[in-house]
């Protein structure tokens, strides 16, 4: 619609860039931990203005005021780059320019599992690869010994619009990794994706913060696309399972979606009697969003986060067939072991990876089943979405209503950053044992890992 074009506009005119800044560079709060390099957020909650705006602006550059912030306290600077990692645990990790860590994200379940309560955030890009690979070797992911060919085999992938500075990172992964497997008595080898286009990492940011559209996010550079990146990072740093992180970013979603046209019909109301009809509609129509949005939420918390659903039950069940392939991997790898017993142990390891894949495959059967019918919640959703569109494109004074709307934009921004607050909490508070859970569970496994490969190496 017209009048969204124009909020984009009066928005984007009324932003002071200066301003912005101050107030985001106040809201990260550092910490140095004695005798290390390593910062740790005071405020993990920083992200409500950050990621916060108007769900059809953009503030441009606001995302740099990361990086700013950070480097006045603890000389970071701006998002330059991102580096993933892969081995199975999947890793990325957004980089200043001077190639220190601004943030982290477990990109699986697994990649989760290595992070969690590890500080990564300004440690230089060499040792961040290092530290990665150590607890991988200690969670027994990258097997120590003999090993088949290409079983340590690392995927990366560097995402910067410079060649030459992706000629520095790779340079840097290639030291480190070589490094760190040395001293680890590590055989590994390696290979590098093809770096994400711009469009494709469009999508990301899209995805990550509802409050775009992918033509704002068409005006943006590279660097401060993947500022979003690490502010989105930050903002889920406490969800230590896909699913938690999944149910999150749909839950702000939609109650973006509400919150706007929540607003809009507030607006026309104020414009007098003529609206009265109208206004009664978009009360009924909003009252459908609210009880879709709710019911979808329910739907896929059941679905893919209760502990009693089939996914969380099988997943458990992936976990410790998981654990019980790595364990047979490694003790195949470190014993010094007779023909006949290799034999045994290899028919084992063949067993459980034929048990390991039927409970993959388990998973993403499960996945798929629930995957449909959010699908059809979804799609009612976009439906009344629709509905509303096409009810405010039907008002007879549309002129009026487009101008009340712009007038109104800064109020509209102001109520979505107020409903991103809003979401952050009320899904901390409904879902705060979930959260728990998920990081004690990671933090568990992490340690059950840890600890196995530790009691097999001193037997």
């Amino acid at each position: 619609m017209n009048y969204k074009k124009k909020f984009k506009k009066r928005i984007n005119d009324s932003i002071d860039t200066k301003n912005s800044y101050s107030k985001i560079s106040s809201m990260l709060q550092f910490q140095e931990e004695k005798n290390k390099e390593i910062y740790v957020m005071k405020n993990k909650k920083l992200v409500y203005g950050l990621t916060a705006g108007c769900a059809c602006a953009v503030i441009v550059g606001v995302g740099l005021g990361v990086g700013l912030g950070l480097k006045e306290k603890n000389k970071l600077g701006t998002a330059t780059s991102m580096v993933t990692m892969e081995l199975n645990p999947s890793i990325s990790m957004v980089l200043d320019e001077n190639n220190k860590v601004l943030s982290v994200k477990g990109n699986n379940n697994e990649g989760k599992i290595i992070i969690a309560n590890e500080n990564f955030v300004g440690l230089p890009l060499d040792q961040a690869v290092n530290k990665v690979i150590t607890i991988e070797s200690e969670c027994g992911y990258l097997i120590n010994g003999k090993i088949e060919a290409d079983q340590n085999h690392l995927n990366f992938e560097i995402n910067v619009d410079d060649e030459a500075i992706k000629e520095t990172i790779k340079n840097c992964i290639d030291t480190s990794v070589k490094s760190t497997c040395e001293n680890l008595h590590i055989d590994q080898s390696m290979s590098y994706f093809n770096s994400m286009s711009k469009e494709a990492l469009i999508e990301m940011v899209v995805y990550m913060d509802p409050t775009l559209t992918k033509e704002d996010c068409a005006n943006m550079t590279y660097k401060e696309l993947l500022s979003r990146v690490a502010i989105y990072h930050l903002d889920t740093a406490e969800f230590y399972s896909v699913e938690l992180e999944n149910l999150y970013n749909q839950s702000k979603n939609y109650e973006i979606k509400f919150a706007e046209s929540d607003f809009n019909k507030n607006v026309i109301a104020s414009l007098g009697t003529v609206y009265n009809s109208v206004v009664s509609s978009l009360n009924l129509i909003n009252e459908s969003l609210k009880n879709s949005t709710v019911a979808l939420e329910s739907a896929n918390y059941k679905a893919f986060v209760d502990e009693e659903s089939s996914y969380q039950k099988t997943y458990k069940s992936f976990l410790e067939s998981k654990k019980e392939v790595i364990e047979l991997k490694n003790k195949l790898a470190n014993y010094e072991i007779s023909e006949t017993d290799k034999a045994i142990i290899k028919a084992k390891l063949t067993a459980k990876e034929q048990a390991l894949n039927i409970l993959i495959k388990s998973l993403e059967e499960i996945k798929n089943g629930a995957d449909y019918t959010l699908k059809l919640y979804k799609e009612t959703i976009e439906g009344v979405v629709e509905q509303i569109d096409k009810t405010l494109k039907s008002l007879p004074d549309q002129n009026s209503v487009e101008k009340a709307l712009s007038d109104k934009s800064k109020e509209l921004e102001n109520k979505l950053n107020d409903a991103k607050k809003d979401i952050y909490k009320n899904f901390e508070d409904k879902y705060g044992s979930d959260i728990k859970k998920a990081k004690d569970n990671a933090l568990q496994y992490k340690n059950e890992l840890k600890a196995k490969l530790q009691e097999n190496l001193t037997k």
